[in-house]
């Protein structure tokens, strides 16, 4: 069973929380290096977290949940890099937009 609304809600909302502290913790460290691959580190294991918690609450394959957990999680970070704005204004790589630096 999937429990209620309220619980479901809760669990989701602390997760949500304490997932988007576990990201910014790392910064905290004054070396910029070291801060990203320890972001890195914590994105990794909260991705094989999501998946075991789906392999055991949701009654899905191990396997077949880290594959789907690893590959959302890739998707959202290549399309979030592919949106960034670059830092003279121009628009993602690849789509043409108004050079700001060359003014």
């Amino acid at each position: 069973m999937r429990g209620g609304p309220l619980r479901r809600g809760t669990i989701t909302g602390v997760a949500t929380g304490l997932g988007g502290m576990l990201h910014t913790f790392p910064f905290l460290i004054p070396n910029l290096g070291i801060a990203l691959k320890l972001a890195y580190a914590v994105v990794v294991c909260e991705l094989i977290a999501i998946a075991f918690i789906r392999y055991r609450f949701m009654s899905g394959k191990l396997a077949n949940t880290i594959v789907q957990v690893v590959i959302g999680g890739g998707h959202r970070l290549y399309n979030r890099r592919m949106a960034r704005p670059h830092r003279c204004g121009l628009s993602a790589p690849g789509v043409s937009g108004t050079d700001t630096c060359s003014r």
